[in-house]
């Protein structure tokens, strides 16, 4: 084997290692994506829920479950306003990188 071939070669091996670890790192990537899109599906459904409990809240007919403050429903809503913002931000950061 020709020094130029084995140079070749030793640079095809080189590529191919990268090829695997891109797609390891890839699968990791999207593992990630799917977990933040299962953490907006997660959020949506609180949302759902705590609009049922408003909604149950001022008509009055929450019963039992619905013996939650205002100020227990507030914070709540702050927390989860709080996650959606930095969920958002990272999901908007990465907008930005693939589209450019």
């Amino acid at each position: 084997m020709s020094q130029e071939h084995q140079n070749a070669h030793a640079e095809h091996e080189i590529d191919a290692e990268d090829h695997f670890r891109w797609s390891a790192e890839h699968m990791h990537a999207l593992a990630v994506l799917r977990q933040a899109e299962a953490q907006i599906y997660r959020h949506e459904a609180t949302i759902q829920r705590h609009r049922l409990e408003i909604m149950r809240h001022e008509q009055g007919a929450g019963g039992a479950e619905m013996e939650q403050s205002h100020e227990s429903l507030q914070k709540r809503h702050e927390d989860s306003s709080e996650n959606h913002d930095q969920l958002l931000k990272a999901i908007l950061d990465l907008e930005r990188c693939v589209s450019g």
